[in-house]
């Protein structure tokens, strides 16, 4: 699409088009967005996907930041520095109830971790033995619904492209994988580790060259709210975006659960700015890309202004003793409480409100 703006289109036209974005939650056809230069279509929910590439706000975001504020976002890059006040908010786009952590690093390359631990279930797959017969046997092992999801679509391509199997397009393949993946799913046994999703702090400090190492946070964490209980992520969290501001004595976290509410908690910070944000999706890595991306996520800087509807009203003071005056002729009017006002600076009723001499021109310079 090259940067190029989407133009809405009739629903009648793009009825039978194929939506090109194919983000999380396409529907395949029914196109609502067009690229005219690149004949791009997208239906309404990659629209919707794209918007959040582009930073904009979803309305139930708004109340992410503090009460009052109004988040004035910008896509973040490595030239803009996000300082204490600021926020950075993370959006997980494609994500897949995944395990994955975002790396905030200050100039000095400390980093603060923020990891999610997502629920697993046990999968029976085959593993290689040492026998030099190349013979495989059982094993059970926790993989998230995204670590699921990989492994039937493995199985589900391999199937499509053996020998005299039925041609099959991508969209079919991916419907077959979505169908099988709800339906074993809730079969698997739950994995005794990772009931729920776990929220984990790390941290890694630096002392000049000498590179410090990987430590697990054992702050105790402040909720905002009176409930009691562990910290954990609100369920849909990762519909909305994650917000992170930094305050001065500790970062604040906010996001949104499955109800639209806003959960809150905060935690004492090692680093006071940030310079670099990496978003790493662990369930992804393979061997041959060790630094996966997840698609149609973003990451925005958030600087915070205030907003105060009511303000232009306390910008007016009342005053019971001010009269209003009326300039020109008074006797135009019938209302009697004029006759005592003045006329705007025509004296005792005469029109010449210059104080010239009927004969004196008025083009010019008077002293």
């Amino acid at each position: 699409m090259a940067g190029h703006p989407l133009v809405p289109i009739d629903a009648d036209e793009g009825a039978d088009h194929t939506c090109d974005a194919l983000l999380s939650g396409c529907r395949g056809t029914g196109v609502a967005y067009r690229c005219m230069k690149c004949n791009y279509d997208v239906c309404e929910p990659c629209g919707k996907e794209k918007a959040k590439e582009a930073g904009v706000e979803n309305p139930e975001e708004q109340n992410l930041g503090p009460p009052g504020m109004r988040a004035v976002t910008t896509v973040w890059t490595k030239e803009v520095i996000i300082r204490t006040g600021m926020s950075c908010r993370v959006k997980l786009g494609d994500y897949r109830l995944e395990d994955f952590y975002i790396d905030f690093e200050d100039r000095f390359h400390n980093i603060q971790r923020w990891e999610v631990q997502a629920v697993k279930r046990m999968l029976e797959v085959d593993k290689h033995t040492a026998e030099a017969d190349g013979s495989f046997e059982k094993e059970e092992v926790a993989v998230s619904w995204y670590g699921l999801y990989a492994a039937i679509k493995e199985e589900v391509t391999d199937a499509a492209f053996k020998p005299g199997a039925p041609p099959q397009s991508k969209e079919e393949i991916e419907m077959s994988v979505e169908k099988k993946l709800k339906e074993t799913w809730p079969t698997l046994p739950e994995s005794p580790d990772h009931q729920e999703v776990t929220i984990i702090h790390k941290y890694q400090m630096h002392d000049g060259a000498k590179i410090g190492p990987w430590v697990t946070s054992s702050d105790r964490l402040k909720k905002f709210s009176e409930d009691e209980g562990e910290i954990g992520a609100p369920d849909d969290f990762w519909k909305y975006g994650i917000d992170f501001r930094i305050g001065h004595n500790a970062w604040v976290v906010s996001m949104l659960n499955d109800k639209k509410e806003v959960c809150r908690y905060e935690f004492k910070h090692r680093i006071k700015e940030v310079t670099g944000v990496k978003l790493h999706p662990k369930d992804r890595e393979t061997e041959i890309d060790r630094f996966p991306e997840l698609p149609g996520s973003s990451i925005l800087a958030v600087r915070w202004e205030e907003v105060d509807e009511n303000k232009w009203k306390t910008s007016f003071i009342p005053n019971e003793t001010m009269t209003l005056r009326f300039l020109g002729d008074h006797h135009a009017t019938d209302n009697p409480d004029c006759e005592h006002l003045d006329m705007g600076g025509i004296i005792d009723g005469d029109d010449n409100i210059h104080g010239l001499d009927d004969d004196e021109p008025t083009n010019g310079n008077h002293s």
